[in-house]
């Protein structure tokens, strides 16, 4: 793995789009153009090292968790967690069917933005 990969590797923590690492980059000194971000990014997914979360509407989110997990999105904010609803287990027991992988992603307003 070269240095730059490592470097957006940890730079790359929580849930990130592609312009948000490119930014975390910049403030930490590292050059690297835009471009040059999202291809590594799209290498860290291909090489099971970040989760590519697509958003409808919305740009792309990194995750470093690559393990099967779901996740929460505010649909007032934006905020993105992760859940774990043990999905994996219960599709097995439910179906018989070994799933390779899956994404689930629900919507929800945060206490946040319920209290404003």
């Amino acid at each position: 793995m070269t240095d730059l990969k490592r470097n957006i590797l940890n730079i790359a923590e929580g849930h990130n789009t592609a312009e948000e690492v490119f930014m975390k980059c910049k403030r930490s000194g590292i050059k690297v153009s835009y471009a040059s971000v999202y291809r590594i990014l799209a290498d860290l997914v291909s090489e099971n090292q970040l989760k590519k979360i697509p958003v409808s509407g919305q740009p792309d989110i990194f995750d470093k968790t690559t393990c099967d997990h779901e996740h929460i999105i505010c649909s007032t904010c934006g905020k993105i967690e992760d859940i774990d609803l043990n999905l994996s287990k219960t599709l097995k027991e439910s179906t018989d069917i070994d799933f390779d992988s899956y994404d689930l992603t629900l919507k929800y307003v945060c206490s946040k933005c319920q209290s404003r």
